[in-house]
């Protein structure tokens, strides 16, 4: 399967997708502006603000898809 990294994955869409996701097989990896308080479903990533300078290098090794 897919290994996905979902950015926003702190936020209501984020939330329900990244458990769909596992539960269908994917590697998932949450995309979060900041260390989470409670429990994230995938491997949590602190990505901070996005921006046009973002630097992804780091961020997308490994991953297959991005959303």
């Amino acid at each position: 399967m897919a290994r996905i990294l979902v950015t926003g994955a702190g936020g209501f869409i984020g939330a329900a997708l990244c458990p769909a996701l596992a539960a269908r097989g994917h590697g998932v990896v949450a995309g979060l502006r900041r260390a989470a308080n409670g429990p994230v479903a995938g491997e949590p990533l602190v990505l901070g603000d996005i921006s046009p300078g973002t630097d992804w290098r780091a961020a997308l090794r490994g991953i297959d898809i991005v959303i």
